[in-house]
């Protein structure tokens, strides 16, 4: 919303008329924003000021009937007796330059054609009158000079005064336009106070909002704010000389500094030699003599640090009691530690911990028993050791049961267990001639697999050493086999002989092209579909989607078993 600034012109001529021009809204300015208006603009907008009701006295009430028009006259054209004329009793000019000259008021000396002229002059408008350099609430005679002996009208100078002292009783105003041009010296002998006042003369009370000066009381010198006002210092910097104390409405209190409004948060320096951050009345950071804690009390509080170009180089989550690096989002870590990051152009991975010379670089595990275990290379030789009892620089090479070597080299000091899925091999073929489904040989006992349709011969059978699951089977035919050829696991467990292998084929096909001659096909399995249990019997029974001709397959099965070392 706009500020609107009024400004009014009273005239008193000597036949005793009594005149008033204005505007409520002579200047308007709209918020965090300024108005430059050049001195011919503002002339004009005093000439068109309309005839106002008359009233000696300031007024803050801008929509008041006070500035309502009285006829359709200007300051520039008066109305005299009901007719409006080019006569004026004051006029306006302007000195200098049209876009920033000064503005003049000039008293007409010449009568109106009744003999009458103007006596004094006055303006009102706080912001106006000091822009224009003019004094507000003040009788300004066209008389250089003038003495009366009545008790309603005062004494009056224009022009240059040149006194030995000079007492006041009512106001003292300088235009704005003039200035001061000498030091300003407040004598006092500190017997009583001396104060400059702001006083807010807007309501029926006149209140005193800020004060500048000395205090007699306290024997100090002072800029006292009043009745809630604050006090604004502006400036690109500011120095304080000596002891600085700020109390209550600027928020530094006694070992607290506040912020704006919060009295929440704030930095306590209440233990000696300790600087404590609160956010919220809960102490986030601690600063003492002997170290620096975050969050003392406890409280579920997450801790982020940023870099140029990690926004969570480092968190803590307060409430999961974890430490993350390199989290992709605040709450991301899943253990206790946990690191994350590209490796990129660096040669150290993710991690690196590293000894200095002829110290160990290591990782060390502990157990709540208190048992170390460390993983490192020790005193800077050439070997990693895994699982070392003991703490860095208290064990040496031949503690670690577990070493790797710069030239790729693994040793093993002790008892050795297994415990992982391992493949085998098992070769496997045959030689068919129709689209008969057969059983596949393993191993040929002659130049050639047999072709069997059952499996009563020992070679279309394997036994499995380890539970496990078919990975895959590679088959190779000399001829089109066509595109839809599938094989099928069959087994027979403890307690069923191997011969009987035939009577429980798995209904779980496996799939493959076999189109095209001598082009390896993958034929896979899975865990779910195609187990079998240590001790089984397996065959693997062929469908072939077509037999042209007498045909030679090879191939491989790869087992996958769950080798335990017990």
């Amino acid at each position: 919303m706009a500020s609107k600034y009024d400004f009014r012109i009273l005239i008193d001529t000597i036949d005793g008329e009594n005149l008033s021009f204005g505007s409520s809204s002579f200047v308007s300015v709209q918020p965090n924003t300024s108005l430059v208006v050049n001195t011919d603009d503002m002339v004009d907008k005093i000439n068109s000021m309309r005839p106002i009701q008359y009233f000696n006295g300031k007024t803050h009430t801008t929509a008041s009937s006070l500035y309502d028009t009285k006829g359709f006259s200007s300051f520039l054209n008066t109305n005299i007796d009901g007719s409006s004329t080019d006569y004026q009793y004051l006029s306006a000019s302007i000195k200098g330059n049209s876009d920033s000259g000064s503005i003049l008021f000039h008293a007409n000396d010449t009568p109106t054609a009744g003999g009458d002229y103007i006596k004094r002059y006055k303006f009102f408008g706080n912001k106006v009158c000091n822009v224009l350099g003019v004094p507000e609430n003040y009788w300004i005679y066209a008389d250089k000079f003038r003495l009366t002996n009545t008790g309603s009208e005062q004494n009056y100078i224009s022009g240059d005064v040149l006194a030995q002292s000079l007492h006041l009783t009512d106001n003292f105003a300088i235009s704005n336009a003039g200035a001061i041009e000498s030091d300003l010296p407040m004598r006092h002998s500190k017997d009583t106070d001396r104060w400059i006042k702001w006083t807010d003369v807007s309501s029926s009370i006149p209140q005193n909002d800020m004060l500048i000066g000395y205090g007699n009381q306290s024997n100090e010198y002072m800029i006292r704010m009043q009745n809630n006002k604050n006090l604004i210092i502006s400036s690109s910097a500011v120095t304080a000389s000596g002891d600085f104390k700020i109390e209550n409405d600027l928020h530094l209190y006694g070992n607290k500094i506040y912020g704006d409004s919060d009295k929440n948060t704030y930095i306590d320096f209440g233990a000696t030699n300790e600087i404590n951050l609160y956010s919220a009345d809960r102490e986030q950071i601690n600063v003492g003599y002997s170290g620096v804690v975050f969050n003392e009390a406890g409280n579920n509080i997450d801790f982020r640090f940023e870099t140029d170009n990690d926004q969570r180089c480092l968190t803590i989550q307060g409430g999961e009691d974890r430490v993350g690096i390199g989290m992709s989002a605040l709450n991301a870590a899943v253990a206790k530690f946990d690191v994350r990051g590209d490796v990129g152009s660096h040669s150290y991975g993710t991690a690196l911990f590293r000894g200095n010379t002829d110290q160990t670089g290591s990782i060390s595990l502990q157990s709540d028993a208190g048992t170390v275990f460390t993983m490192a290379v020790i005193e800077n030789k050439t070997a990693f050791g895994l699982a070392a009892i003991g703490v860095p620089d208290t064990i040496k090479d031949k503690d670690y049961p577990f070493k790797i070597s710069n030239e790729g080299k693994v040793s093993v000091t002790g008892s050795f267990s297994l415990e992982a899925t391992m493949p085998a091999y098992h070769t496997i073929g045959a030689a068919i001639s129709t689209d008969t489904d057969v059983f596949l040989g393993f191993g040929p006992s002659i130049s050639t697999f047999p072709e069997d349709t059952d499996t009563d011969d020992q070679d279309t059978r394997i036994t499995a050493a380890f539970d496990g699951y078919v990975k895959r089977v590679i088959l190779k035919g000399n001829t089109n086999l066509g595109t839809l050829n599938t094989l099928k696991l069959a087994k027979a467990g403890s307690g069923t002989a191997a011969s009987a292998v035939d009577d429980n084929v798995i209904a779980s096909s496996m799939a493959g092209n076999m189109a095209t001659a001598n082009v390896p096909v993958a034929f896979n399995g899975t865990r779910n579909n195609h187990s079998f249990s240590a001790g089984d019997t397996l065959a693997f029974k062929f469908s072939p989607g077509q037999v042209l001709s007498s045909t030679q397959i090879d191939g491989v099965v790869v087992l996958m078993y769950d080798v335990t070392d017990d």
